[in-house]
């Protein structure tokens, strides 16, 4: 398995253009000012994916917000 290096990327609320931090939120912009829905996004560093030697979906790992891999979860 390649050395696991934990993406790195900010999350972004489209509403406001708020940058946030990815812990203990729910699903929606803390900091709008209406009641309209917010959409958040994550905004990656690396802007192509590349595949690695990681098995299953982390063969991705470079491109999605993930802090470790779960021992055990291989391709399906």
């Amino acid at each position: 398995m390649a050395k696991f290096k934990a993406t790195e990327y900010k999350i972004e609320a489209l509403c406001c253009g708020a940058e946030l931090k990815d812990e203990n939120w729910i699903l929606d912009c803390p900091e709008k000012s209406s009641e309209a829905p917010a959409l958040i996004r994550a905004i990656y560093n690396k802007k192509q994916l590349n595949r690695n030697s990681n098995p299953g979906i982390y063969t991705f790992s470079d491109w999605l917000p993930i802090s470790r891999i779960l021992k055990g979860s291989g391709a399906p």
